[in-house]
């Protein structure tokens, strides 16, 4: 379908525009639902209910999306939109694992980009596994920042991401188990690196709360 950019992995610039101040974003190719809630730091599904999106979340270039809760003249309406059929509270089974082997050598902060989550020193090209099974919903290089980054929606709350990657070996839509292997570890800062972030509703959290203890 033309212009679609649901489960799209095209690059973006990495000049990434800041919502007007309406509090709007104008949606371009290699965006999806999912990398635009993962940048402004919002939950998916706020983004789908103030849009009147439902499931499977389909955008288009061009499209104009509100970035925060509509005021009453809008809500339950916003572009005629229908509102999100409920999404059912599938979760996929088992623990969460280590996405890489290696040294933890950048904490979680909550702060900034690189305190949004841990990175872990490892090998160029060393294996990146899921860290819990899932559905991978993004995978490209659209956010500045995070260089090939791969995002999993772990279940409706959690969604856990891989960046810095060398190589992705995934496909956006694909269902992952936990330790199946995803990506291979690139190069940051003339170091082998992988960032790993998860994030609950939206909110990154510290990984190391879920991580099994090494």
């Amino acid at each position: 379908m033309a212009g679609l950019v649901l489960m799209a992995g095209c690059t973006n610039p990495l000049n990434w525009p800041t919502p007007h101040r309406t509090g709007t974003y104008v949606v371009r190719a290699g965006d999806t639902l999912y990398s635009i809630a993962w940048h402004y730091r919002l939950d998916y599904r706020q983004v789908a209910n103030w849009n009147g999106i439902a499931p499977p979340y389909l955008i288009y270039p061009g499209e104009r999306l509100l970035l925060r809760k509509p005021g009453p003249a809008l809500a339950g309406g916003f572009r005629g939109r229908n509102r999100p059929a409920p999404l059912a509270q599938h979760q996929y089974g088992g623990p969460w694992v280590w996405p890489a082997a290696g040294t933890v050598v950048g904490p979680f902060s909550g702060q900034g980009l690189n305190g949004s989550g841990i990175t872990i020193a490892g090998r160029d090209g060393e294996t990146v596994v899921a860290a819990h099974a899932g559905r991978v919903v993004y995978a490209g290089s659209g956010l500045p920042g995070y260089g090939r980054l791969i995002i999993v929606r772990n279940d409706p709350e959690y969604l856990s991401a891989y960046a810095f990657n060398r190589k992705v070996i995934v496909q956006e839509g694909m269902i992952v188990q936990a330790g199946q292997p995803i990506a291979r570890m690139g190069m940051r800062h003339g170091r082998a690196l992988l960032h790993f972030e998860i994030r609950r509703d939206g909110v990154p959290i510290n990984p190391l709360t879920l991580l099994p203890h090494p």
